[in-house]
């Protein structure tokens, strides 16, 4: 923690000229809030390829770093020395390549299959679920209703709707089709982008950090320096502590379900246990969403090995947030849990799982910093009482 240092005395004009202003921008743009907001959108879409490029940049920086000094520091090769970091780039980037190729290799093949026997077992247990909910009063009546209304589904006439949906003059299916592969090209593209600023970043990244302290340290005193190179020490902190407790903990928590459901012999162990330990990655509700794609698969083969499922998913949830997730991150991100909650809401509308990823560690460098300055200002009322 850094001192606080004194205020000088700042001239009373000079302050009640800065109120007005942002006070007349403030209305500006409360009064074209439409025409802020779309000019907002428009800058947040040309711009979040390069953030998204420095969220890769920095998640790549972890073994870019590892391979740099602790694999290639030891050789003393003077000749090989320039082309360290373009190895430990190339060698980072065939590695992230790799686990994604592997885990398409395991999990496509299984969700394949498994979408196999959906489609072979779900009339049946279609007809064991209807079954069951006419035992009792209460349920009859849904299970008539679902029962008639299946028995009317007719393939044909759905493909006839279809063609006359198609066929219709109002229809918008090609316009819809455009869309799609507009917005299919254009994430192409930004994903490109994204690719080769991370690229750039990574290669120079010492020159743009010394960059940005020589520019900061020459349009800013000495004492708003400070505060912006700590500020940013402990986001680069709280960025790592996150990124690698996340990782870690999806990891654990995949290789638990998968172990587990190999002893209680449930099926679709491996694909499972990927998509668990994957959906993870999303704060609070992807293990959620990764336990409800479980149940659905495993439900078709069996309801009491889905339930099994669910007993075992809940047990786990419960070591891994009490026991395992505390023991990784310790106190380094001591966020609260409503502002948890509040940067997943905001980042997840603005970037998706990125923006919940930034956010987050983001939130908890604010929420120290403030804690920091309440209890320093605290501090010096009780000295002066």
């Amino acid at each position: 923690m850094i001192k606080l240092k004194e205020r000088k005395n700042v001239n009373p004009y000079k302050r009640l000229l800065k109120v007005i202003l942002i006070s007349i921008v403030f209305y500006f743009l409360l009064y074209n809030f439409k025409t802020t907001l779309a000019v907002l959108n428009k800058l947040l879409v040309i711009v979040s390829p390069f953030f998204i490029g420095a969220a890769l940049a920095y998640v790549l920086k972890i073994p870019v770093n590892f391979f740099e000094r602790t694999i290639f520091k030891k050789l003393k090769n003077t000749k090989f020395e320039k082309y360290i970091r373009g190895f430990s780039i190339l060698l980072a980037l065939i590695i992230a390549i790799l686990i994604i190729v592997l885990l398409s290799a395991i999990v496509i093949p299984q969700l394949v299959e498994s979408l196999k026997t959906l489609q072979e077992k779900l009339p049946m247990f279609l007809d064991t679920s209807l079954n069951w909910m006419k035992k009792y009063e209460i349920l009859k009546k849904p299970a008539a209703d679902i029962e008639k209304y299946l028995s009317e589904l007719s393939i044909d006439q759905l493909i006839s709707d279809a063609k006359n949906y198609i066929l219709s003059e109002n229809n918008k299916i090609l316009s819809t089709g455009f869309n799609l592969t507009y917005s299919f090209v254009n994430g192409i593209v930004s994903f490109f982008i994204s690719f080769v600023f991370a690229i750039y970043i990574l290669v120079d990244k010492e020159n743009l950090a010394d960059q940005s302290k020589k520019l900061l340290r020459v349009s800013s005193t000495e004492n708003k320096y400070d505060y912006t190179l700590y500020f940013f020490e402990n986001l680069d902190f709280n960025f790592h502590a996150f990124i690698n407790g996340q990782l870690l903990d999806s990891l654990v928590i995949g290789v638990m379900t998968f172990v587990g459901m190999l002893i209680l012999r449930l099926p679709y162990a491996t694909m499972i246990a990927v998509v668990v330990s994957f959906l993870d990655l999303i704060p609070i509700v992807g293990p959620i969403i990764g336990i409800g794609i479980g149940v659905i698969f495993i439900l078709i083969e069996s309801p009491q090995q889905a339930l099994i499922f669910v007993v075992m998913m809940l047990i786990f949830q419960q070591i891994q947030g009490n026991i395992i997730y505390p023991r990784i991150m310790g106190d380094k991100l001591n966020l609260p849990s409503l502002w948890t909650l509040f940067a997943i809401t905001i980042g997840g509308s603005l970037l998706g799982i990125i923006g919940m990823w930034v956010l987050i560690p983001l939130f908890a460098t604010f929420y120290k910093l403030i804690s920091e300055y309440v209890n320093h200002k605290l501090l010096l009322e009780k000295r002066q009482l």
